[in-house]
């Protein structure tokens, strides 16, 4: 049993020690094993735990919530169907929801055989009594488990299904009941993200399959940012724009040596229909060098100019209203011509600057959630956004429309790469402030938001 603050941004790691000292204090009453059955929250003369954290002045007593694993599962299970006006969430995981599901060196010990006990075993079953529960709980359970077998974990959710209850359900595959590596990181991560953002009346969340509004006490800030920032007719009135204060489109680094790109012209032509057919996301390399000539025409197919008339630039990607606030890096790991370094794209002069020269390989993965691809493959395009550009017009908007532009450039990319037989990874997983920190800019007002792995795709049979 845990509380969670009015906030619910506490880690279970970090508040687990005030949870271990509240359940040994009221592990004595709220499960007892009397006469061959479970006694536990329902049959307990008060909850002491709970009565223990009201008295704490930063715990909301609104908003007490239960989590625990095997037995523990089975008690936060057992706490949202018997005192649904206490616990309002519930990480429960691998936990027992039928006794008679059990291994009976364990069960059969306390509370005999099912044949001998039955009343026994149906006044501590959860399976039939799942539509009673008040909160959605999260429930986690290792696929691969042998101790608590998942039928448990099925069966509960089959009975919630049928009763029309909201839940959330993270099966970890290849876990067994002891969960480790990727699989205890998914578990803690997902029960801190439940635990954080599912409160709101006592259903912080429908299952996946049936969405529910959003209600103003559960949303977070994207729902919120959506929510606010949503065009209505009523509300569609004019203002005037300072050109005086319009942004540049272009970004340039004067003091920077540039390199020359080559003129953007494909090594083949091909087509559009077979393009899309054929086009996926690589993710292993060859480790074949990619041409200074391919690179050219790649940042050119994502940001270059293709004309330009009346005195306006057009530009191979399309943006809202004209104002390109996506700026284009390149890290080169293994270009043919081109020393080892991260450069900037100059746009107007089709060039790359030079901002740093070495081996960043290791670092632009890391940056990159630590996924190798971003070391293996030739070059690592990183684009960035200037915000102010399209904040100038569309104020807080603007924000919708930049990350569309982002995805504009990178399905060109994606397109023109494929053509020449080249392969391509977008990747949205980053952390933000290492990737600024590798590119110079500050995160606030540009910052980077999308990359993308380029390189010679690994053909099979050959390593």
């Amino acid at each position: 049993m845990r509380a969670i603050d009015h906030l619910a941004t506490t880690p279970w790691i970090h508040d687990h020690a005030l949870s271990k000292r509240v359940v040994d204090a009221v592990s004595g009453g709220v499960v007892r094993f009397i006469n061959g059955e479970i006694l536990t929250l329902a049959e307990s003369r008060r909850l002491v735990g709970v009565e223990y954290l009201k008295t704490l002045p930063y715990v909301d007593a609104e908003r007490i919530g239960s989590d625990g694993k095997s037995f523990g599962g089975f008690l936060t299970l057992y706490a949202l169907i018997h005192a649904p006006d206490v616990f309002r969430c519930g990480v429960a995981g691998s936990g027992p929801t039928d006794w008679s599901y059990y291994d009976t060196i364990y069960t059969e010990r306390y509370m005999n055989t099912p044949a001998a006990n039955p009343e026994g075993y149906a006044a501590s079953e959860l399976v039939s009594r799942a539509g009673d529960i008040g909160a959605a709980p999260l429930i986690i359970h290792g696929l691969a488990d042998t101790n608590v077998h998942l039928k448990n974990s099925v069966a509960f959710i089959q009975a919630l299904e049928k009763a029309d209850k909201p839940f959330l359900f993270v099966p970890l595959p290849g876990e067994d009941h002891h969960y480790e590596g990727d699989g205890l990181a998914t578990a803690l991560s997902q029960s801190t993200a439940y635990s954080g953002g599912r409160w709101g009346n006592n259903s912080p969340r429908r299952n996946i399959r049936r969405p529910r509004e959003v209600t103003a006490m559960s949303e977070g800030i994207g729902d919120r940012y959506l929510r606010e920032t949503k065009y209505h007719p009523e509300r569609m009135l004019g203002r005037d724009l300072d050109w005086a204060a319009k942004p540049s489109a272009y970004k340039e680094y004067p003091s920077s040596r540039r390199v020359e790109l080559p003129a953007p012209v494909p090594r083949r032509e091909a087509d559009l229909h077979r393009v899309l057919l054929a086009r996926s996301s690589v993710r292993d390399y060859s480790g074949e060098p990619l041409s200074l000539a391919d690179l050219s025409y790649l940042l050119w197919a994502c940001a270059g100019i293709r004309r330009v008339a009346q005195g306006y630039a057009f530009r191979t990607s399309p943006s809202a209203g004209a104002l390109y606030p996506i700026e284009t890096y390149a890290v080169a790991n293994n270009v043919r011509g081109l020393e080892p370094g991260l450069y900037h794209y100059a746009v107007r002069a089709h060039a790359l600057e030079e901002l740093r020269l070495g081996d960043l390989r290791l670092e632009t993965a890391r940056a990159a959630l630590y996924q190798g691809i971003c070391a293996d493959a030739a070059a690592v395009l990183v684009w960035t956004a200037v915000f102010e550009r399209s904040k100038w017009k569309y104020e807080q908007r603007g924000y919708r429309y930049v990350f569309m532009d982002a995805g504009h450039m990178c399905e060109n990319l994606y397109l023109v790469a494929t053509g020449q037989g080249l392969g391509v990874c977008a990747v949205g997983a980053l952390f933000d402030d290492e990737l600024n920190a590798l590119l110079g800019v500050d995160g606030v007002e540009e910052s980077a938001i999308y990359m993308a792995a380029v390189g010679h795709p690994l053909r099979k049979g050959k390593e």
